[in-house]
């Protein structure tokens, strides 16, 4: 099972993990997965100077089973910024997604992007067959499209009235 996983958090969503996760707890030891972090207290202050630093709006941050477990431990579901704006339980759902993603990760073909095994063992050919095939699909997909839009719309309903242009000399109102 892999050990961590990439989750973004807003600049909000950070300064409520800091109100929240602190960096020690009294009979810390006593717990499988304490709800403080001193590591994740950390690195959730050095995204916070990144935001701050970059002016960015969001940071990444690699979690751990036991960070995730702390934030669905620490973050209330109606946690709101202070503007007033619901933020707790989009920040939940974000961990409860990362933990089901750690949790299959081995698993699961579309959860592991990249498998180094089957990267390696294919070729060049097989890479440029595979090219090819996306082009003529596309290609194909594109030329069906293109005649489809050039059809003339046509009703299907046997009943509907067809307009017919009428010129001007066929218009009561252009009579002399």
């Amino acid at each position: 099972m892999s050990d961590t996983t990439p989750v973004v958090l807003t600049i909000d969503e950070l300064w409520l993990l800091h109100s929240v996760i602190k960096h020690e707890m009294p009979q810390e030891g006593t717990w499988k997965y304490p709800p403080a972090s001193l590591d994740m207290n950390d690195r959730i202050c050095d995204a916070i100077i990144f935001c701050d630093d970059q002016t960015a709006t969001e940071a990444a941050m690699e979690m751990s089973r036991g960070d995730l477990l702390c934030i669905d431990y620490c973050v209330p579901q109606d946690a709101k910024t202070p503007g007033g704006v619901m933020i707790g339980k989009k920040l939940l759902m974000k961990a409860f997604r990362a933990r089901c993603k750690l949790a299959r990760a081995d698993d699961d073909p579309l959860i592991n992007l990249v498998d180094v095994e089957a990267v390696e063992s294919i070729s060049t050919n097989e890479v440029q067959e595979a090219m090819t095939r996306f082009e003529q699909v596309y290609t194909e997909t594109q030329a069906r499209k293109e005649k489809e839009d050039a059809k003339p719309r046509t009703s299907t309903n046997p009943n509907a009235r067809r307009r017919t242009k009428r010129s001007p000399v066929d218009n009561d109102t252009h009579r002399p």
